[in-house]
């Protein structure tokens, strides 16, 4: 294992402290001041106390929104910008989308018995099902039928993502309390004395307590989200670290729901059909105001860190890329049978798994976060490696094909720093469809793109490079793209391997047909 793999794991033995780096929130640490902030982190165990790290030396590495108009390689990224067009919607308002606390061990094993006449005469209904029973003190003009229909279809697909056995769930059963007035609930003696106050919602055993909720989408996406926590806790024995635990439950919280069919663990296609769930917008907003953070900063994320809203965002995002990346997702799952284990060593235990391929894990989750959208295709972005060798300044020219639905694609290639390479690419290729008047209508193109439309200011389906070292440290080279269409001359700055792609949103990667035939020239 390299020497850079071998300082992330130090760095990741801070992992359930409570403690988070304030000197560089926004990025990892360098090379160079990685052991100091290693034993700062060590040192900060058991304590509420955030480490630091020492170095004043550490460049900056935190994650921006760029654009890239700048030189392949060059090292000094454009300031961040905001996309205009992303204007404010309640729907999509992650402030509103709340953190629900979970209750520790003690409580969890108390019991607190329900008297149903005592509920009754407070106005609290009951709704039952398989697997859950439901008070609520809503009016019955609010239909909240399907909630337990949602939790009742919920565990079979629990079952199968978890590896759990049918049969041993088949008595298992929560409640669920959806609040209106609390005062009418502890009346009622179902919020039992030891509870805390909360604003949001609050997990106690087997038992899930939410506020009512501004829409029925994240009505349900609360209900999944403790839904999952009860059944890890229940029948994993554990759930794992912050990051994978609330990450998780995240991941199979965020649904479909569309004639009373059930899918868990989706990548919305729109805010539309999540509103007020926000996740999305959490990750764009820190990312335009300079506050992203590495894979390495969520994993580190602390017990107390889920107080706030915006750790659900990240920690969605992080399970949601090494979920559906395939280079990534046998690593990931794996971890499931270590939710026992303590914070660092399941952690630890992913980096190690993931071995070379957690350099590949970084590049790719800087790309996703840069490029947070909703839709994102995880699959079809999913950064193409192969093995690399270097382009002689005197060999001779080397031709690839490009497949125009991928997102990056490496050509193995390994250019110098100060190298110059010519790139040409032939073909036509169809870079989008769309219905019109009752028939599909493809949109042929080239690799100088259309400029019909334009993504990142550039024309749709023009041919991009950028050149990356993804086994260093700091932020990825491939936001610093340019322009290649037809035919252009690269000029690199810094050394690392040479990646092609075409310019497309990435969720509109599934239309493209063809491929394009390229050649670099020394």
């Amino acid at each position: 294992m390299n020497r850079f793999v071998i300082l992330c794991l130090l760095l990741l033995l801070s992992i359930g402290c409570g403690g988070e780096s304030t000197s560089k929130p926004n990025g990892s640490v360098s090379k160079t001041d990685a052991a100091a902030a290693a034993e700062k982190l060590l040192n900060a165990i058991g304590n509420d106390q955030p480490a630091t790290s020492s170095s004043s030396e550490s460049r900056d590495d935190s994650i921006t929104q760029l654009e890239s108009d700048h030189q392949v390689g060059q090292s000094d990224p454009p300031k961040p910008q905001v996309n205009p067009d992303q204007e404010a919607d309640p729907r999509d308002d992650g402030e509103g989308a709340l953190p629900v606390q979970i209750a520790g061990p003690r409580q969890q094993a108390e019991e607190n018995p329900v008297d149903l006449e005592r509920v009754k005469a407070n106005g609290i209904r009951v709704l039952d099902s398989d697997h859950v029973q439901l008070f609520t003190d809503l009016p019955e003009s609010i239909d909240l039928s399907d909630l337990p229909k949602v939790l009742d279809l919920a565990i079979p697909q629990w079952c199968e993502y978890f590896e759990v056995d049918s049969e041993e769930v088949k008595d298992w059963k929560i409640r669920a309390c959806v609040i209106k007035d609390r005062a009418r609930f502890d009346k009622a003696g179902l919020i039992p004395k030891l509870l805390p106050e909360f604003k949001h919602g609050y997990s106690y055993g087997n038992t899930v307590f939410l506020f009512e909720q501004p829409s029925e989408y994240y009505r349900r996406h609360l209900l999944l989200h403790e839904g999952t926590h009860n059944f890890m806790l229940t029948f994993l024995d554990g759930g794992g670290p912050p990051w994978y635990m609330e990450g998780l439950a995240e991941l199979l919280g965020t649904h479909r729901w569309v004639d009373e069919k059930l899918t868990l663990n989706i990548v919305p296609g729109s805010r539309d059909d999540v509103p007020y769930w926000g996740r999305v917008k959490i990750v764009k907003d820190d990312v335009a105001q300079n506050q992203g953070r590495m894979l390495e900063d969520v994993m580190r994320y602390g017990s107390n860190a889920h107080l706030d809203v915006r750790p659900y965002g990240w920690c969605w995002a992080a399970t949601a890329m090494l979920e559906n990346d395939p280079r990534f997702s046998k690593a990931f799952r794996d971890r499931i049978s270590h939710v026992s284990e303590s914070n660092e060593v399941f952690s630890l235990g992913l980096i190690q798994a993931l071995g070379d391929d957690w350099h590949l894990a970084r590049q790719q989750w800087q790309w996703f976060v840069l490029n947070m959208d909703y839709g994102f295709d995880l699959k079809r972005e999913s950064i193409v490696s192969k093995p690399t060798s270097s382009l002689d300044p005197d060999g001779d020219s080397v031709t690839i094909d490009l497949s125009v639905d991928r997102g990056w694609q490496s050509t193995g290639l390994q250019l110098a720093a100060g190298q110059k390479v010519t790139i040409t690419a032939t073909g036509d290729f169809v870079i989008a469809r769309e219905v019109r008047d009752g028939e599909e209508l493809e949109w042929p193109c080239t690799a100088d793109g259309v400029t019909l439309r334009y993504h990142n200011k550039r024309p749709l389906g023009e041919l991009i490079a950028a050149v990356d070292n993804p086994t260093e440290d700091g932020l990825t080279g491939l936001v610093n793209m340019v322009s290649v269409g037809s035919s252009n001359e690269v000029h690199t700055e810094g050394a690392g391997v040479l990646y092609l792609r075409v310019n497309d949103h990435p969720a509109e990667l599934h239309d493209n047909r063809g491929t394009l035939s390229v050649v670099i020239t020394p």
